[in-house]
Parts: structure tokens; sequence; C-alpha cells
């Protein structure tokens, strides 16, 4: 599940960034062949204009995917939000079963039906994150996840939230709530489920696009402003910026 999440999210991420004429280097490319033109024939008005028109499609096209960027980060907190209140309702309902199966403690009857549904319910948490079981001598189960974070135990259960996180606020970070108190589960610690892969996504995999796209827009620009700024415009003035970094 951790596996298949991240793929789904990196599909969507490599989709931003696509071949051809629709890509960031074809735009680039386009910049650079004006540039030729123009330097073929520095006087011509209509070269000028097309400079200026492939640098604000370059421009335009580097804000459409930081911002693109920025839907896939709300995307992952809308995910992650959904899925912890999902496994909360799981949760809740195991400690629910737990709870009628310590009550008929003593009975001749063993409750079969009760235990497999509440296997069921554990199996479905576990896609959503990775979880430790630890069954009770009063016939309940223990679920725990997160390094031994208390989940469900006998017919108590907490709530998973998701926050924003403490080192950068774009970000989410998933929290276990239980009896008023709020505990920041470590992202590390989460080892397998859908939610790990929206987290190691998140704090690997988006973080390294958006670096990757800053640094190539900032390196682009400023080598283009500084060659502008090696040479005179048309009132022999020196060359001035092309790009705002």
């Amino acid at each position: 599940a951790k596996d298949e999440t991240r793929y789904q999210q990196l599909t969507q991420l490599e989709n931003i960034f696509p071949p051809g004429d629709d890509g960031l280097g074809y735009s680039m490319g386009e910049f650079f062949a004006s540039m030729v033109d123009l330097a073929n024939a520095p006087g011509d008005n209509s070269a000028r204009q097309a400079v200026l028109a492939r640098a604000a499609d370059v421009s335009d096209r580097f804000a459409n995917a930081a911002e693109r960027l920025d839907i896939l980060q709300a995307g992952v907190r809308s995910d992650m939000q959904n899925s912890a209140a999902t496994v909360t309702e799981l949760a809740a309902r195991v400690a629910e079963i737990n709870a009628q199966i310590s009550g008929n403690r003593g009975s001749n009857i063993q409750p079969y039906d009760l235990m497999d549904q509440r296997d069921n319910l554990i199996a479905q948490i576990s896609e959503y994150v990775n979880v430790t079981t630890i069954p009770a001598s009063d016939g309940t189960v223990g679920v725990f996840l997160a390094g031994g974070q208390r989940l469900v135990l006998g017919a108590e259960s907490a709530s998973l939230t998701v926050q924003p996180d403490e080192m950068d606020a774009s970000r989410s970070s998933l929290a276990m709530s239980s009896n008023g108190q709020t505990l920041p589960l470590s992202a590390d610690l989460l080892s397998g489920g859908s939610i790990a892969g929206l987290m190691r996504f998140q704090n690997d995999d988006l973080v390294d696009a958006r670096n990757r796209l800053g640094q190539m827009a900032a390196a682009f620009a400023t080598q283009v402003n500084s060659a502008q700024a090696l040479g005179i415009d048309l009132n022999s003035n020196p060359g001035s910026d092309i790009f705002q970094i």
C-alpha cells in the first residue's frame, strides 16, 4: 500500500514536467533561438518582441509548475486527513468489538463472528498504516503503530489527526490524540501503509522536485541576466535584467 500510493503520487509529479513542446526545456530552447534571431538583427523590433514573448512563456511555465506542486501538496494533505479519519473510525469499531468480547468473557460460546469482524477491521487499518497487534488475557486485542504507540487498547481507542509540520508549515504531519493529549508521530516510524507512502512522497519526492525546480529557475535567470548585463540597449545603456528572481 505504501509503494502503490507513492507510485500514484509520483505519476502525478511526472506529469508536471512533460517532454516535448509542453516542457520547460522546449520553452527555454525557444527563448535562446529567439535570442539568436535578435543577435542577427538587433534593431528589428519584431525580433525584440519575440524575445520578450518567449521570456514570458518560460516564466509562465516555471510559475505553472510551481503552482501544480502546491496543488499536489494540497492533495496530499487532503488524502492524509481522509485516511486519518478512516483509521480513527476503524480503531473505534475495533475498541467496540473488544468491549463486546470482553463482556462475553465466561460464556461457553466463543464469539467467533466478533473476532472475525475485528480481524477484518485491523486488516483494513493496516492498509493505511502498519500496525502490531498484541492479544490480552480478557480476549481483547491491542493495536499499536509507529514504534509502539497505542491506537487501540481494550475498549479505548485513540484518534489520528493531521496537523502542520513543526519544521515546515506548508507540509503536514501525523499525530495521535488520546485523553486530551496529542503526540506527534515520526514519519520514520511509519514503515508501511498508504499514509506512510503519502508522507514519504511529501517529505522526500515533493521537496526534491520543488528544490530542483527552484534551482533551475534561479540558474537560468541568473545566467540570462548576466549575459544581458554584458551588452547595451538601443540607447547605449547597459543591458537590464530580463527575469526577476
